[in-house]
């Protein structure tokens, strides 16, 4: 299992735990991902630990649908 949050996730902690660091990571690439960390209020970023789990959740169920989908065509 990988630890998601960080134990200290302000702006200035060298490490913010993954969930964070992948975002920042995607927001290289991603604009939606670049918007959420730089355009957003500093008290309206949506990233609270309530907010990242229902997104890994959301992102589990999507894995899950897919592979299930893949499973039923072989």
């Amino acid at each position: 299992m990988i630890a998601i949050r960080g134990h200290e996730e302000g702006e200035l902690s060298l490490n913010r735990g993954n969930f964070i660091e992948l975002l920042r990571w995607a927001s290289s690439t991603d604009p939606v991902a670049s918007s959420i960390l730089e355009d957003s209020d500093r008290n309206a970023t949506y990233l609270s630990p309530r907010i990242q789990n229902e997104l890994i959740s959301l992102l589990a169920n999507q894995i899950q649908q897919q592979i299930s989908e893949k499973v039923l065509l072989l």
